[in-house]
């Protein structure tokens, strides 16, 4: 920050030497250079300040121009004779992890319908990033004489809403749980998920313990969200299962409002009839398409309500 005068003077400075009055009534000669001349009127002023409380590094700073400088999630806003500081995320910083909803006592773990697109939506007020999708899920195991195998693949990824209304693909990708016993005399569990996989096995069933109950599924996934968008996140869960389903169910955790999939809307000038279709801004709609794969966009008016209007529990983690 530079202060100078706003008038600018336009005469030369004195040079050589000047006669001036003295303070006994006389005169005296002095150096042009030692009087205040019009060009120091143009000059900046020098400047200092002193910090204290909550500072980092040195605790003054001059100059004739001292800058400002932006820190830490705080953004400095120039314009015109204002100077703007904003703190925290809503200057442009961006924090790490997102929980958009929080868990209730209207929970349920409910099982994916096999090959169907369900899309949580979210819209994020400030900036996140985060490394991984993670889900809350309830793993079952029921014992059996038949050697079995259920194999489940994790589809998942994040949409944006454009402004066509429709939710376009931002990235997918998918993790496969096997889960297999051999008539309760052996078991095995293998995780697989791009180029990582872990795979551990147990004579007998002891291992079952390891995916029975709830569990914190943390799924790959590196991105950010902004301020203000419009997004959704898609799971898509397709099982293939050898004999039986025994080896390993899972079931993914939900919210539940009401058991109703239809929803009417009230405007100040209109009212439209209850429909499934009606997917609310934060709720959780279900591509009427079944699918194999994550589809490259997925438009507003092809959701549907999931039953209960039940909200995706997730977070965003890092």
């Amino acid at each position: 920050m530079a202060i100078s005068h706003i008038k600018s003077n336009t005469i030369a400075d004195w040079t050589g030497t000047v006669t001036i009055g003295n303070s006994t009534g006389g005169t005296q000669t002095v150096a042009a250079t030692n009087l205040v001349r019009p060009g120091d009127w143009n000059s900046a002023h020098n400047q200092y300040y002193t910090l204290t409380g909550n500072t980092n590094g040195a605790s003054t700073a001059s100059g004739t121009n001292v800058i400002f400088s932006g820190g830490n999630n705080i953004t400095l806003i120039g314009g015109g004779a204002t100077i703007g500081i904003s703190a925290g995320n809503g200057g442009g910083g961006t924090l790490a992890g997102w929980e958009p909803f929080q868990v209730g006592n209207n929970t349920t773990f409910s099982s994916q319908g096999q090959n169907s697109l369900y899309m949580q939506k979210v819209r994020p007020d400030l900036n996140y990033s985060f490394n991984n999708i993670e889900m809350r899920v309830s793993g079952s195991f029921v014992s059996s004489t038949n050697s079995q195998v259920a194999v489940h693949t994790i589809r998942y990824g994040l949409y944006s809403l454009d402004t066509n209304n429709s939710y376009n693909s931002i990235a997918t990708s998918s993790i496969i749980i096997s889960a297999s016993f051999n008539s309760n005399t052996a078991m095995g569990f293998t995780i697989s998920q791009g180029a990582g996989s872990y795979t551990t096995t147990s004579g007998g069933t002891a291992i079952a313990s390891l995916m029975t109950g709830l569990k914190h599924l943390y799924l790959p996934f590196t991105n950010t969200l902004s301020a203000s968008g419009e997004y959704a996140v898609g799971l898509l869960v397709s099982s293939a299962t050898t004999v039986g389903t025994s080896p390993l169910r899972l079931a993914f955790l939900n919210q539940t409002i009401q058991n109703n999939l239809t929803i009417g809307k009230v405007y100040a000038t209109t009212l439209l009839a209850s429909n499934s279709t009606h997917v609310g801004d934060y709720a959780q709609g279900v591509y009427n398409t079944t699918t194999g794969a994550m589809p490259s966009a997925v438009a507003k008016t092809a959701m549907t309500n999931a039953i209960s209007q039940a909200i995706l529990y997730h977070q965003f983690e890092i």
